[in-house]
Order: C-alpha cells, then sequence, then structure tokens
C-alpha cells in the first residue's frame, strides 16, 4: 500500500468518529482514483489500544463510468438542442403559414375588391376568429365605400340641377334685352335656388358634425307639448293652405336639446303637409313610456310609403318615387337630419307606414337617471 498510496496523501484525523462520507479523492501519477479515509479505532482486549488506520479504494472504474456518462449526457444534449431547435423551426414555419397566405389574401384587397374575404372555412382555430373579424371589418369597408360612392354621385346630381337652372336662366337672359321686370323675375328665381342650396350646405354641414365624435349637445328638461304648440302655430298656414289639420295631444317632459328638437319636428311636420292629401290630418302626440323614455309621434293621414322603401327612407338625398308626391319633393335630408338628431340623444326613430292610409314616425328621447322624478 505505501508503494501505491504514500502516507502523506492522507489527511490529519482527529479522535473523533467519521463516516465513509468524510474521504477525500486524490488522483495518482499514473491517472487512477483513490477514496482515501484516515481515522483512529479501537484494538486490543477491552479496546483499550489506539490505532490509526489509513484506508484507500480504487474507484476509477467508478470516476471513468460517470465521466463516460457526463460526456455521453452532453452530447445527447447538444445533439437534442439542435434536434429541437430545427424541430421548432419547422414547425413555426408550417404554424406561421397561415398568417403568410392571409397576408397574401389582404394584399390583393383593393377599395375595388372588397367583396373578397379570406373565410374562415380553411384555417386553423386559433385564425378562424381572426379571417371572421377581417371579413366583417371588409364588408363594414365595403359597405361605407358603397354609401359613400352614392353619395357623392347623389350630391353632385343635386348641385347640378339648381346650377344648371341658373345657368340656363342666365343664358337665357343674356340671349336678348329685357326689360326691369324680366330681370327682377330672373333675380327672385335665382335667389331661390341660391337658398335651395344653402340649406342644402347647411344640412350637409349638420349631417357632417353630427358624424363627429366631438359632438356635444347642451340638453335641458323642458315641456315638449308646449314645442309641439310652437310649431303647429309656425305651420299652420301651411296646413290651411293644403287643406290639412294639424292637432296636438297629451303633455309630457323631455330631456333634449331644444333647437334640435323643434329642427326635428320641424322636418318631421313639413314631411307630413307635403305628402298628406287634403281634407287630411296630421296628430302631433307626445307620452311618457314606463321605461322613463318620452315617445313623440307624428301620424299624418297620407299616401304612405310602400314597405320596399321603409329601410332607405333615412338614407341622405333617397327620396322614394317622386310620382308619391302631389308637390314639389325637397332635398331628400330631411329624415336623415332627424336621424341624426336622434343619435345625438341617444335615442331611436322607426317609421310605420300602410299606404294609402298614413305613416307614423315614431321618436323615444330617454330620460337619464339624474333627472328623472
Amino acid at each position: 500500500m505505501a508503494d501505491v498510496l504514500p502516507v502523506t496523501v492522507f489527511a490529519a484525523s482527529d479522535r473523533t468518529r467519521v463516516s465513509l462520507r468524510d474521504g477525500t479523492q486524490w488522483r495518482s501519477s499514473d491517472g487512477r482514483v483513490y477514496h482515501l479515509l484516515t481515522a483512529w479505532a479501537a484494538v486490543g482486549q477491552a479496546g483499550k489500544g489506539q490505532r490509526l488506520l489509513h484506508l484507500g479504494l480504487d474507484v476509477s472504474q467508478k470516476e471513468a463510468l460517470l465521466a463516460t456518462y457526463r460526456h455521453m449526457l452532453a452530447v445527447v444534449l447538444g445533439v437534442g438542442l439542435v434536434c429541437a431547435a430545427c424541430a421548432a423551426s419547422v414547425v413555426a414555419r408550417r404554424g406561421m403559414r397561415p398568417l403568410a397566405e392571409i397576408t397574401l389574401a389582404a394584399q390583393r384587397i383593393t377599395v375595388t375588391q372588397l367583396h373578397e374575404c379570406i373565410g374562415p372555412v380553411r384555417w386553423p382555430k386559433e385564425l378562424t376568429a381572426l379571417a371572421t373579424t377581417f371579413d366583417a371589418m371588409l364588408t363594414r369597408l365595403e359597405d361605407s365605400f358603397t354609401r359613400l360612392s352614392q353619395f357623392s354621385a347623389d350630391l353632385a346630381h343635386e348641385l347640378r340641377t339648381p346650377i344648371n337652372n341658373l345657368m340656363g336662366e342666365a343664358e337665357v337672359a343674356l340671349a336678348r334685352p329685357r326689360t326691369p321686370e324680366e330681370y327682377h323675375q330672373l333675380l327672385g328665381s335665382s335667389l331661390e335656388e341660391y337658398a335651395k342650396l344653402a340649406r342644402m350646405i347647411d344640412s350637409l354641414l349638420f349631417l357632417a358634425r353630427a358624424e363627429s365624435p366631438e359632438t356635444h349637445i347642451v340638453c335641458t328638461l323642458f315641456d315638449a307639448r308646449k314645442e309641439l304648440e310652437v310649431l303647429q302655430d309656425f305651420y299652420d298656414a301651411m296646413a290651411e293652405e293644403h287643406e290639412v289639420a294639424i292637432r296636438c295631444q297629451e303633455q309630457a317632459l323631455v330631456y333634449a336639446d331644444p333647437l334640435l328638437f323643434r329642427c326635428a319636428l320641424s322636418n318631421l311636420l313639413s314631411n307630413a303637409l307635403q305628402y298628406t292629401p287634403r281634407g287630411g290630418t296630421v296628430t302631433l302626440s307626445v307620452t311618457q313610456a314606463d321605461d322613463y323614455t318620452l315617445i313623440v309621434r307624428v301620424r299624418d293621414t297620407g299616401i304612405g310609403i310602400a314597405p320596399e322603401h321603409l329601410p332607405k327612407i333615412f338614407d341622405r338625398f333617397y327620396r322614394v318615387d317622386p310620382a308619391r308626391s302631389q308637390r314639389r319633393p325637397g332635398m331628400g335630408l330631411g329624415l336623415a337630419l332627424v336621424k341624426s338628431i336622434m343619435a345625438l340623444h341617444g335615442g331611436t326613430i322607426t317609421v310605420e307606414s300602410v299606404p294609402p292610409q298614413g305613416t307614423t314616425i315614431t321618436l323615444r328621447f330617454p330620460l337619464p337617471a339624474e333627472v328623472r322624478r
């Protein structure tokens, strides 16, 4: 043992009890590994003698086995990391392929191809909601572009008519010398066209402001019946000319902007008088609903509106067949203005019509909790 493990390689030991785990590792010059332990032991009769024991265990094979395991573990981990990275790259590319296809599909969509859609059928369930939402957005955009295009065409047509009238009258007047009375008549006719253009521009500006999220209105609580009576007095002359009776019924408080409330009812009353034949009646009524909503109804005994026109009558510049009107049709902005006014108040507008019995338009103004009684 002295040739393999010199005494100097053993650590000093006190006389306390030791265990096999207290030993040390030592590597010889030939590369072998030993586990060394130094301990005192009782010997002789009755254990009265003391001897210092040096124990050495050759653990080279175990260390070599552990070293082999460590090497193999490092190789396996390295190969595993490389394989995992490659597999992750393949899985990620395959998983991102639907997104790339959705991107290509979105790039193919232009202003003239908004009708195309991505479709949620062939996509993974994680992307189905995205495709569905994207298609819904395209549908809204297509509807907005269609409405905008139609609005531009209608606006151009509405502006062209009075301008053509003005140009035609001016050309006729300049064709030969005119008397002062003829020029006076020409200026009066032109002034009517200018007034129509001014009203149209004011209505369009109001509609644009009403659609802005920054638009705020000042609402107050007032007697709706008094406002209806004011409108009745204002339109009495027109009603007498058309031989139509105006009636006001019920009484209730409304929480709204007084000017906008009057504007909305004025448009509805004007339309009702236009499309009610002689001897008819226009009834204005206000009632308080159980859900703290004020209901304003404008009911006429006119010619009514066909069912196919009801969903479109609130569109700008939309007119039902002019043959239904016995008088000059308006600009087609009145009901659009009323709808915008109700949107500003957080209310609703509905229409019920039975040709040729008449039409009923219902406005619902909500009453906030802080002003309820």
